[in-house]
């Protein structure tokens, strides 16, 4: 039996997008639990600031520390768990993110906390529409609509905007990954 050239360029082409639907699958997985796990700590964390404003910093700092080693950890485990090396350039770009916010909050001084809030969620979600080039769209398509929560809450949330941010932005994290770990299961 012979294939023409034709037939063979088809074949290719449905095993390539199998392959990347399979390699969206796993990020989309894993991502999961790391999008809920930050969805719900940005809930709190604005709900505490809302509350109790002066246990902000303390309550942030705990939030930030406790959340990325979380999620260096679940990156770890997941990759354990698939047999695959974990590609410690993502936990380094992690980090730089972070200590790039951290130097450009510190360059900021005292500025308030809706405009910091607003530097944090837009620096992360940035990261995030940047990994979906490469991951998939919904990266892409959820940074993108986080981002424009945080600037509608920063233009129109008034006195509420804590408990918006928490809320809106928490909620939509925690959604998007509970999507995620549906697509990601093959469901």
């Amino acid at each position: 039996m012979t294939i023409d050239p034709k037939e063979a360029a088809n074949a290719l082409g449905a095993v390539a997008v199998v392959e990347r639907r399979t390699r969206e699958a796993l990020y989309y997985a894993g991502a999961s639990s790391i999008l809920i796990l930050w969805g719900v700590a940005w809930a709190i964390g604005h709900a505490i600031t809302f509350a109790a404003p002066t246990l902000a910093n303390a309550a942030w700092v705990v939030i930030n520390v406790v959340g990325t080693v979380a999620s260096l950890l679940i990156g770890f485990a997941r990759s354990r768990r698939r047999a695959r090396p974990w590609d410690w350039r993502l936990g380094i770009a992690f980090v730089v993110m972070i200590v790039f916010g951290m130097f450009t909050q510190w360059l900021l001084g005292a500025t308030q906390w809706r405009e910091i809030s607003v530097f944090w969620a837009v620096l992360v979600m940035t990261s995030w529409i940047v990994a979906g080039m490469w991951i998939g769209r919904f990266f892409i398509l959820s940074g993108a609509f986080v981002v424009l929560v945080v600037l509608a809450d920063y233009a129109w949330g008034g006195a509420w905007f804590n408990l918006w941010l928490g809320t809106v932005g928490g909620g939509a994290m925690v959604l998007g990954g509970v999507w995620l770990r549906r697509v990601g299961a093959g469901g």
